[in-house]
């Protein structure tokens, strides 16, 4: 099985945002497409704040830390579902690690996508 930390996910993104394709490439360079699923609304939301905070200059620790009440003004109840969702998914895809996919911090219960290999892509004109 592959290790979540050995890749890079690569987000399509249409330009109104509502269009999410997602795929994964290993560290050989296999590239796998993941179904598409409501549930990459909130790995992109994370993406995005880990990558804004990588371009301001904020240390990797503390990079795109997203609080739960932040969260959910973009995600629909059930937080804790889309989650659980997303790490199934990865793991079915061969993902060992898949747990590591959204890391969570506490007492402060915030959240972040757990590697800081990331591309986020703008394409097309909509749908």
């Amino acid at each position: 099985m592959l290790s979540f930390r050995e890749t890079r996910l690569l987000f399509d993104v249409d330009q109104d945002g509502e269009c999410i394709g997602l795929r994964f490439t290993s560290k050989n360079g296999a590239l796998k497409r993941v179904p598409k699923r409501t549930e990459a609304s909130l790995l992109l939301a994370l993406a995005r704040r880990r990558l804004a905070d990588t371009d301001a200059g904020i240390p990797d620790d503390n990079c795109g830390w997203v609080t739960l009440d932040e969260l959910t003004q973009h995600i629909p109840a059930g937080l804790n579902i889309y989650v659980f969702r997303i790490r199934r998914l990865f793991q079915a895809l061969g993902i060992a690690d898949a747990v590591a996919i959204i890391e969570r911090r506490l007492p402060r219960n915030e959240f972040r996508i757990g590697t800081p290999r990331i591309e986020v892509r703008i394409i097309g004109g909509g749908h």
